[in-house]
């Protein structure tokens, strides 16, 4: 185990025993205490303010879970559902930091959030709208950072198609905004078999 350093500043001792202490706090984000919630999202919190992209292969791990463990439902007392609210917005909080480092990180990195976490994320099942609309804010980011230099799977267009169509109007302009920039950098990227639908939804 390392050894902190006394005089060293808080990145340099983060550093040594970082990937522990983040397994340690994704761990924690299943647990049914929303008070142990919410230290563990304040202590990924703090790491990934202090060490920013250091955080490296560990950054999809801790975007997946963040997708995975955001409250899906409200509870029906009163104190309750203001903790539940007080835990969504602690949990976007954090993706929205996540979220702010992303143009940080080289292609490597960002074809695996791609790969990894969006491609995935995105065509689960039960996925709350918001959260789908932060995937889709990804998507656009990561397409614009590679400039083009990055091939979309064909399950994920299928997926964003179905969202083009979607009744509710937030995911359906969020879908949409996410198409557009995609014919802007990505169009090069899309294979044949989907060219035809993807200039027609996206020119139409």
């Amino acid at each position: 185990m390392p050894v902190m350093n006394a005089v060293a500043d808080v990145k340099t001792n983060l550093l040594l025993f970082y990937e522990p202490l983040v397994l340690f706090l994704l761990t924690s984000l299943s647990d049914s205490l929303e008070a142990l919630q919410h230290a563990a999202l304040s202590g990924l919190e703090f790491i990934l303010d202090n060490i920013g992209c250091s955080i490296d292969e560990l950054f999809c791990p801790i975007l997946t879970a963040l997708i995975e463990q955001y409250p899906r439902t409200q509870t029906e007392s009163d104190g309750d559902q203001e903790l539940s609210t007080a835990l969504m917005d602690h949990y976007s909080r954090l993706i929205e930091t996540c979220y702010d480092l992303v143009p940080h990180f080289n292609h490597s990195v960002l074809h695996r959030i791609l790969d990894d976490v969006i491609s995935k994320q995105l065509s689960g099942k039960d996925v709350p709208v918001q959260i789908r609309i932060q995937l889709l804010r990804f998507l656009v980011l990561v397409a614009t950072r590679t400039k083009g230099d990055l091939s979309l799977p064909s399950e994920l267009l299928s997926q964003l198609l179905q969202l083009l169509q979607d009744q509710q109007s937030t995911l359906h302009n969020a879908a949409m905004k996410c198409w557009d920039s995609l014919t802007q950098n990505l169009l090069l990227c899309v294979s044949s078999r989907y060219y035809g639908s993807f200039t027609y939804i996206a020119y139409d």
